[in-house]
């Protein structure tokens, strides 16, 4: 039996969000293309890990943000009714446990989180035959973050709204990371109480408790960048700097060119093709694929939109959920939507506004053109008089006349 099959995730995911100050749950909050919550469940399943999630306040969007992620085939969910704190969370994900030995919790909203710090607290935690063991790390300023402290009385969680000033002095953190074992957690989970400065019952008293009954608790220390939560707007705004510069460098490393890398924003579902230049103020978003050896100009925006190898992009180019074939030249200030598809070695020119059409291969639009469902044949030329819509179904463009004759 490989170490996942021991384990079952937790996903805390039942929070109102007070301090994120948005009228939505903030774990719905898009962060490079996919909602907060994806991330934590991506490196869960990637770990290879069943996945039961806690849910309170707007269950039901929340819900259906997960299931359109597809994240995971092995998600379940649980109902916490009302929000009194992580470990009632916990607790109202028991009848989820199935056979596990192992509950692994982890917060929602923490999307810098990798499968390989998961991995390495399970290991870790099952070769020390630890009853609790979590995730700490050390920050310059951790205000927000619950103090771990180890003295004579061994190791115990502080709150911060419980932490008297020496302790919140203290600069290791707990990240919000845990793994149990399992017959420790259902011994103990039912005697939390709410006897502390936010009348909540806090999962993290149970560190305490396996201390003072001389279990074994074990901790193992990760960077700040990859446990940071997000509970406000500015942490929301700190992580997706960090998510945006790991998805540039990634992309440099595989050969793609980024004239200005701090100016321009990158989904996580983007693919780049070797040898494209990606100009300052771009917006590439979720669902856009980029061929190799194109230029992407500065200020445009492709949001689902593929793009063929060497065709050139132009500045203030908008192209929406529409193909580009290779070899094109599109722009400047061009807009293309709505299913639009333009085949090899076409040329549009700028000023032009295209939806629902078929361009085929070699079309030349010429400026100040606008066309709506329309086909065009290959070779074919649309001088800037054109304005297409549906009309009848009369075609109100004009071909000059050597685009003409080639079609005769």
């Amino acid at each position: 039996m490989t170490i996942d099959q021991l384990f079952l995730a937790v996903v805390i995911a039942a929070g109102r969000s007070s301090r994120f100050k948005g009228p939505t749950n903030k774990l719905l909050a898009l962060l490079c293309g996919r909602p907060l919550v994806f991330y934590p469940l991506k490196a869960l399943s990637l770990a290879g890990l069943p996945i039961n999630i806690v849910v309170g306040a707007q269950s039901d969007f929340l819900k259906q943000s997960i299931k359109d992620t597809c994240v995971s085939e092995k998600i379940s969910f649980s109902h916490q009714l009302q929000p009194v704190g992580t470990g009632d969370a916990v607790a109202c994900s028991r009848a989820s446990w199935g056979t596990a030995e192992h509950i692994l919790v982890i917060n929602g909203d923490m999307p810098l989180i990798t499968p390989e710090l998961i991995k390495n607290l399970m290991t870790h935690h099952v070769a020390h035959h630890a009853a609790v063991s979590f995730v700490t790390s050390n920050v310059l300023n951790p205000t927000g973050y619950g103090r771990v402290i180890v003295d004579v009385h061994g190791t115990r969680i502080v709150e911060e709204k419980d932490c008297t000033p020496e302790e919140r002095s203290v600069s290791r953190i707990n990240a919000g990371i845990y793994a149990f074992r399992r017959d420790f957690l259902e011994s103990t989970i039912s005697s939390l109480s709410t006897n502390n400065a936010s009348g909540e019952f806090y999962l993290t008293d149970l560190v305490r408790l396996a201390s003072l009954r001389g279990h074994v608790v074990t901790t193992i220390n990760a960077p700040f960048e990859t446990v940071q939560g997000v509970n406000t707007l500015e942490e929301f705004w700190i992580v997706e700097q960090i998510l945006r510069t790991q998805l540039v460098r990634q992309w440099t490393e595989r050969g793609v060119h980024f004239e200005s890398p701090s100016n321009m924003h990158v989904d996580v579902d983007v693919h780049i093709g070797q040898n494209t230049r990606i100009g300052t103020g771009v917006l590439l978003l979720r669902g856009t694929i980029v061929g190799a050896d194109c230029t992407i100009s500065p200020f445009s925006i492709l949001a689902h939109a593929t793009i063929g190898n060497s065709t050139s992009i132009k500045s203030h180019t908008v192209i929406q959920d529409s193909l580009i074939g290779s070899e094109c030249v599109v722009g400047p200030f061009v807009r293309i939507r709505n299913n639009t598809i333009v085949k090899d070695n076409a040329t549009i020119e700028s000023f032009v506004e295209l939806s629902a059409c078929t361009l085929g291969k070699g079309v030349v639009i010429n400026r100040m053109c606008c066309l709506e469902d329309r086909h065009i044949d290959a070779h074919s030329i649309v001088n800037h008089q054109a304005s297409v819509a549906s009309m009848d179904g009369q075609a109100d463009f004009f071909l000059d006349e050597s685009a003409q004759q080639q079609q005769l």
